[in-house]
């Protein structure tokens, strides 16, 4: 970490970078997302204080961090907007006790918290996990219908207008260039615009330097060199642009990557960690059982990590 701000700052500001992109998801995806926010912010606080509490700790104090806070914000716009609200309860609670107390709490968790619950929850739920509202259909919901599928009513409703996300549909085709054609363009566009508003909140951080340049930049130069190289030699595989525009590829590159705790710690490590990541992602959206892996590709590199930090170390001068 290269800025001088407390743990409170450097949290408030990445939390800042993220909500235009909270934003963007409710311009095309209703209110979902905000309740998805609302519900994980406090089953998260909830959790954290009661844990807080158990450990003798000063429950004011140790809220304050912020922490919390930024692991719901991360969890919430990962999660599909119809998702029903015990979902997110459970997985909130789930990120505050197995992702962080159960290690000891800030600064001692060696995985990602959010992107911990979020494989959970996919796991446990993988219809529910991957079926999202399409863009902009929601105007065609009355805000009724939309919140009560929050609390698992009126479901039939909201999955008539829900499909599988574009990589879903995508890995089931062994043609890119047949499904691109039979994918209505326009669905790319609101995936495009969240891309660019992710990057441009993971390039607001480094310019204030609460992150460093060598984790997002290797894990997306990790992705797209492989998906480049596959895409030459066979249509099977979709172009590099598809793998950043469609599902967490940029979000997990400035936001969940550079977690500090969990990611990798001197500049080589960092740029083998965040490149390592970037290839995973590949490998297992063409190959593995899961369309967006970069959860799965998180958690990975999140345990090698220390052993990344401990045989990749700088020189030091003088000798």
């Amino acid at each position: 970490m290269q800025s001088l701000l407390n743990v409170g700052g450097l949290m408030g500001w990445t939390i800042i970078a993220l909500t235009p992109a909270l934003i963007t998801q409710m311009i095309f995806w209703g209110w979902g997302p905000l309740l998805n926010l609302i519900v994980a912010l406090i089953a998260a606080l909830t959790t954290e204080s009661i844990c807080v509490r158990l450990r003798g700790w000063a429950v004011g104090y140790t809220l304050r961090d912020g922490s919390a806070i930024l692991s719901a914000f991360i969890l919430a716009l990962s999660l599909p907007p119809q998702l029903p609200v015990y979902y997110v309860i459970f997985g909130a609670c789930f990120m505050m006790v197995f992702g962080k107390h159960i290690f000891g709490g800030l600064g001692a968790n060696p995985f990602n918290p959010a992107m911990l619950a979020y494989v959970m929850l996919l796991l446990s739920f993988p219809i529910e996990m991957t079926e999202w509202l399409l863009p902009r259909t929601w105007d065609y919901l009355t805000q009724t219908d939309l919140i009560l599928s929050k609390f698992g009513k009126a479901l039939t409703i909201a999955d008539a207008y829900s499909a599988a996300t574009a990589l879903d549909s995508a890995r089931s085709s062994n043609n890119f260039q047949l499904w691109q054609a039979s994918w209505d363009s326009a669905n790319f566009i609101p995936f495009i615009i969240l891309s660019i508003v992710y990057g441009l909140g993971g390039i607001f951080l480094i310019f204030m330097r609460i992150i460093t340049w060598h984790i997002p930049v290797t894990v997306i130069c990790g992705l797209v060199v492989p998906a480049t190289l596959f895409n030459l030699f066979s249509d099977a595989y979709p172009p590099a642009w598809f793998h950043l525009i469609l599902g967490g590829s940029v979000f997990g590159a400035f936001f969940v990557a550079t977690d500090p705790v969990s990611a990798a710690t001197n500049r080589l490590s960092r740029l083998i960690y965040g490149c390592g990541i970037g290839v995973f992602i590949f490998i297992i959206r063409s190959w593995g059982g899961y369309a967006d892996a970069v959860a799965f590709a998180v958690l990975f590199f999140n345990f090698v990590a220390p052993f990344i930090d401990k045989y990749v170390k700088p020189r030091v001068y003088g000798q």
